[in-house]
């Protein structure tokens, strides 16, 4: 006791061990009361992106700790002589070689074809050559299994957009909304200035995104197409639950956000007809999932129960351990999941509780 008297911080510490002891929902589990700077609708709202609602709707407790604390957890250099690139590194370098390569096809200096297949491996090497100054490789052999990675990569994004050749053709390539890029070239609607959508109660919150190709079917409609270089589990949502709970916003989203810039610049004849996740590395086979323009009705209602949550200082933890398997703040909060049954018996008095509980589907009428 003497020990905690003289040294404040393990004081503090003790009491947050203690209130986390007593198995409910408090301020040591992120429920902080409703603060007006958090509310994104207010007038010191912050802009919001897709990664941010969706961290927030997989568990407001690891949105808190990344966005309002702004926790970050230590680097680790880790060495792996058997790999190059990490997962996002290689993400990124994939992005490059499709960006620069479809480009080059929309100025008419290659063909999207397989007919174009030089051209894209020809952009590959480049890609290959300058990352591998920029993030030298620890072996040789690590960077020969990475480069033959890209290159079927490369191969089987020219077999997908060969089907997609029959109903569309790339228009807008990496525009950034909201933000702004010194790594790609802007276009008509890339805009430094964030997108105002309003939700189910008319309030308005501020969206910024990078949107990595929109195409223009043969009727008109405009298609959003975002690549991923991981695996399609994650998206393979039924269609009742198109959302996963607030786990997936991103497509809504996009669909929204670019049929608000459309509008504003004067393309308001073209509608957005879709969203397709896809998949060109081995990881997705070459697979994309397709959602239609009717998630824009349900996101409305999304916004506004994602906003109380913020607005409401909600940031409770998770009610699934599934959402912690990746988590950076795993080692901090320890198995929180076991006081969700606490959240039905919540819902009643905290209006950020009963936002989650919707999200998440979960029954408080008779708790």
């Amino acid at each position: 006791a003497a020990v905690l008297r003289q040294y404040g911080h393990l004081q503090r510490g003790d009491r947050l061990r203690a209130a986390r002891e007593q198995r409910r929902l408090s301020a040591y589990y992120g429920l902080i009361g409703e603060r007006a700077e958090l509310d994104p609708a207010g007038p010191n709202g912050g802009v919001l992106s897709a990664a941010m609602l969706e961290r927030l709707g997989t568990c407001p407790l690891s949105f808190f700790f990344r966005y309002v604390l702004e926790l970050k957890p230590p680097e680790e250099l880790v060495f792996d002589p058997a790999r190059w690139l990490d997962a996002l590194h290689f993400g990124r370098l994939v992005h490059y070689v499709l960006y620069r390569f479809v480009s080059k096809c929309i100025a008419g200096e290659a063909e999207l074809s397989p007919g174009g297949r030089d051209a894209l491996l020809e952009v590959v090497e480049e890609e290959l050559a300058r990352w591998r100054r920029l993030i030298p490789p620890p072996n040789e052999a690590a960077y020969v299994v990475q480069g033959q990675e890209l290159r079927r990569t490369a191969r089987r994004f020219l077999q997908m957009q060969q089907q997609w050749n029959a109903c569309q053709r790339p228009v807008y390539l990496e525009t950034g909304i909201g933000m702004s890029s010194e790594e790609f070239e802007g276009n008509e609607l890339s805009s430094p200035e964030p997108v105002e959508l309003a939700d189910a109660l008319g309030r308005t919150i501020r969206v910024r995104g990078q949107i990595d190709r929109i195409d223009q079917r043969h009727d008109g409609s405009f298609v959003i197409m975002d690549y991923k270089t991981g695996s399609p589990s994650k998206y393979e949502v039924s269609k009742a639950k198109p959302f996963q709970q607030g786990r997936l916003i991103q497509h809504a989203l996009y669909l929204a956000v670019v049929s608000k810039r459309l509008e504003q610049c004067g393309r308001a004849g073209g509608d957005v007809s879709s969203f397709l996740y896809v998949f060109p590395t081995s990881r997705g086979q070459g697979d994309w999932i397709e959602f239609g323009s009717d998630l824009l009705e349900a996101l409305p209602r999304q916004l506004v129960l994602l906003r109380t949550i913020m607005a409401r200082g909600t940031f409770c933890p998770t009610n699934t351990d599934k959402d912690c398997r990746y988590c950076d703040y795993r080692p901090i909060c320890g198995n929180l999941t076991d006081y969700s049954p606490a959240f039905g018996k919540s819902a009643a008095s905290d209006p950020g509780i009963a936002a989650f509980c919707e999200i998440r589907g979960i029954n408080t009428a008779n708790q």
